[in-house]
């Protein structure tokens, strides 16, 4: 069996801000990085989610980011969960800039998981390198943030009710996804937590890092 990423048995987290998120969004990290490709997660800026590392390059990428704390990298889906070794071609090419905020040894498999931080969206413009990890040309994204108003907010709070009725009739999400949800007071990280966490395709959430800027 092919090694997938972290399983959706367990939610995604996502940080929580009281105050203005632009900054954190918006911050342009444009340039030559590190790239950490997933199978079947996408993340959307400001979540934070368990990944499972399996990859040896994805292993090399996330030990190097340990060592340099704070050194910003994308995070980029593949099209396939059959590619090893995805290539430019194989990767959607709307990401996001991230930290790694903790690398946790599993120890009986020799796997780890890596938190991992989103920052604001980016596209992945061209592949550098592929050894010891790949490396790729990427450019911000702008994010248009949404202005706060009366029907945005009535909107949000329909769309957290329902996702709590869909984590309370689906078993695959642990109890502390409802406590998760209803802690979250930022309007967009709360949309951008459940976007993470929704059951549909990949290429519908890559649809949606599309067009949430």
């Amino acid at each position: 069996n092919k090694l997938m990423d972290h399983p959706n048995t367990q939610i995604q987290m996502i940080a929580d801000y009281d105050g203005d998120i632009s900054g954190m969004l918006n911050t342009d990290f444009s340039g030559v990085m590190p790239i950490l490709t997933t199978r079947n997660i996408v993340m959307f800026p400001g979540a934070v989610c368990p990944i499972l590392i399996g990859r040896k390059k994805s292993l090399r990428l996330v030990k190097d980011m340990e060592r340099h704390s704070n050194t910003v990298f994308a995070v980029a889906c593949q099209k396939s969960v059959d590619a090893e070794s995805p290539t430019m071609d194989d990767l959607y090419h709307t990401a996001v800039f991230a930290k790694l905020l903790r690398l946790i040894d599993m120890n009986d498999n020799g796997q780890y998981t890596a938190i991992i931080q989103a920052l604001g969206r980016c596209e992945l413009c061209s592949v550098v390198r592929d050894e010891p990890y790949l490396v790729g040309e990427v450019k911000a994204k702008p994010e248009a943030m949404h202005a706060a108003d009366a029907e945005f907010s009535t909107a949000v709070q329909k769309l957290r009710h329902d996702m709590e009725e869909y984590i309370h009739k689906n078993e695959q999400f642990p109890d502390e996804s409802i406590f998760a949800i209803s802690n979250i007071s930022n309007e967009v990280l709360t949309v951008n937590y459940i976007a993470t966490n929704l059951p549909v395709a990949i290429a519908e959430k890559i649809q949606l890092l599309n067009s949430s800027g």
